[in-house]
């Protein structure tokens, strides 16, 4: 699991297509397929919230998505969409941390 920080256009590019999990401020958090970010917003195709919340602070956030990871046996969405079509837009400004991942949650 990768932090992406700061979050912005240069950074997500390299992360197009590949799974992430985005923390938000208040602690909760979603994963999908990275479809990059389009008028100030993250795109997330394949969205699924997660359960619960998680710490902000990057290293608690981290120990606490891959232990959930862990316990996780199968994906919760499948990769339906074709790239670039569909998706869910976060609002870069409620994100607090971004991760590229190798599981979905």
């Amino acid at each position: 699991m990768h932090l992406i920080n700061p979050v912005n256009v240069n950074t997500v590019n390299p992360y197009i297509g590949k799974p992430v999990v985005a923390v938000l401020q208040d602690g909760t958090y979603c994963c999908g397929l990275c479809g990059g970010i389009e008028g100030g917003k993250l795109i997330l195709h394949d969205y699924a919230p997660g359960e619960g919340t998680v710490a902000i602070s990057a290293k608690k956030a981290k120990e606490q998505l891959s232990q959930i990871g862990n316990k996780a046996k199968t994906s919760a969405f499948g990769y339906g969409y074709p790239y670039g079509y569909g998706g869910f837009g976060l609002d870069l400004a409620l994100i607090a941390l971004l991760f590229a991942t190798l599981f979905f949650i």
